[in-house]
């Protein structure tokens, strides 16, 4: 988590009667003191222990999921929980981030969870989603369409980017693809932005999510600051 001044709330105590499932270190919350009140949330969902390079420079209050830690296998009880906090973050006004203005995040497991919420909770403004997996139904098994975020799209006001890597399975990369494009499609949506990023290996791509000069990272950032106007 980085370090500059700030709060940083764990799951395990974010307030004594914040209605969240599990403790441990699933979610995690900063508010850096230099951030304004009533600024964008930045909801990051990604595996591992460290967030993205320059998230830092972002004037935003960051909330950070990270699936690997949740105590649970089970998918549906993980998006359970996923959609749960970040209600929870959308409503707790006390942590003083603009509940009209949160961006949702996502990597490899992250993006589906993200994509998962887009398709459930219609108040995040914008979502980027990266190397995920979208319909679980995609290798035999229709029993898990109700958890296949690709086949429940309908109609948002969010912005949405979708991008994976050139060295991603093929799965990955036709899953993204059809992401982008059937949200696209979609009466009324904004079209969403496809980026396909060469040069790095999957696991990578989090290193450009806030790089300006990169493709991925001025799509993200353009998502981020146009919640600023919204």
């Amino acid at each position: 988590m980085p370090t500059r001044a700030g709060s940083i709330v764990d799951h395990r105590d974010p307030q004594p009667n914040a209605p969240l499932p599990h403790p441990g270190r699933w979610l995690r919350f900063m508010r850096p003191a230099e951030v304004t009140d009533r600024a964008p949330l930045v909801v990051l969902i990604h595996e591992g222990p460290e967030l993205a390079p320059g998230v830092d420079d972002l004037e935003c209050a960051i909330a950070w999921l990270d699936p690997s830690m949740h105590p649970y296998d089970d998918v549906e009880q993980v998006i359970a929980d996923a959609l749960a906090s970040i209600a929870w973050l959308i409503d707790c006004s006390e942590l003083g981030h603009d509940p009209e203005r949160v961006v949702v995040i996502g990597r490899g497991a992250g993006a589906h969870l993200a994509a998962m919420v887009a398709v459930r909770d219609p108040r995040p403004v914008g979502f980027v989603l990266v190397s995920g997996v979208y319909d679980l139904t995609d290798d035999g098994r229709p029993e898990l369409r109700h958890v296949s975020p690709l086949l429940l799209i309908s109609g948002s006001d969010a912005d949405c980017v979708a991008a994976w890597a050139s060295a991603d399975t093929c799965a990955v990369r036709r899953q993204g693809q059809a992401w982008a494009a059937t949200w696209s499609i979609i009466e009324w949506n904004r079209p969403a932005t496809a980026v396909e990023v060469s040069g790095r290996p999957p696991a990578d791509l989090v290193a450009e999510l806030f790089d300006a000069s990169s493709p991925l990272g001025a799509a993200v950032l353009r998502t981020i600051n146009r919640t600023r106007t919204t």
